[in-house]
């Protein structure tokens, strides 16, 4: 039977930890693949506006083969990544193990330090050796939460967490789907103490939790 567990990994273990010191980079957020076996979380978004100085810092990781710009929006840009051979650390363990990545993201030096991770395996046993091998690294994780799918399907309808749930009540109370909208992003952000690229990418998050979980879902039957 499948599990979740969410983890959370100090900035300094994982590749990209430098690459959220860079001035007006505010979060990096991994989307959601399915895996393949040289094909680990080949896709991010980094929000912020010095993406060039982002991009510098990133390409002089050694763990880091290549990484391209494919798309460029308004708050960020969308990359893909090529991670090394010989990579270490989180990203070996998640190659290791048959993790799926379900949520990833880091958040900049005013958000704290660590990255979060939300990872689907194929059952307990895997949990367990993904937990060995990272002890084996010193990666200095912190396994925070483990359920099954049955339960995280219990305990959050259509599948949003508790944040995600209350931004987007929060958002159409005052109008921010409708045409033209009644609230910006910014005074949105700004009712959650947060950054706009920070709601905006919770309410992206949300959205296509709640497609995967309605309307695929239904699609698929």
């Amino acid at each position: 039977m499948s599990v979740l567990a969410t983890f959370s990994v100090p900035s300094e273990s994982f590749v990209l930890g430098d690459a959220l010191q860079v001035d007006a980079i505010e979060r990096v957020e991994f989307e959601r693949v399915v895996p393949s076996r040289h094909d680990i979380m080949p896709y991010f978004w980094v929000w912020g506006s010095n993406l060039e100085r982002f991009e510098a810092v990133v390409e002089d990781e050694p763990e880091i083969a290549s990484i391209t710009r494919i798309e460029t929006v308004d708050e960020g840009g969308l990359y893909r990544v090529e991670w090394d051979e010989l990579v270490t650390g989180f990203i070996d363990c998640v190659q290791r193990t048959d993790a799926m990545l379900v949520e990833g993201h880091g958040m900049d030096r005013n958000e704290g330090d660590e990255w979060w991770f939300e990872l689907r395996f194929p059952d307990r046993t895997h949990v367990e050796s993904f937990h060995d091998i990272c002890e084996e690294t010193e990666l200095g994780f912190d396994l925070r939460q483990i359920f099954s799918i049955q339960q995280h399907t219990r305990d959050q309808a259509y599948g949003l967490t508790d944040k995600q749930r209350e931004t987007l009540a929060v958002a159409a109370s005052n109008g921010y789907f409708d045409e033209p909208r009644s609230v910006s992003t910014e005074e949105l952000a700004s009712s959650f103490d947060v950054t706009p690229a920070a709601i905006s990418g919770r309410l992206r998050r949300a959205q296509r939790t709640l497609v995967e979980n309605t309307v695929l879902d239904r699609s698929s039957r």
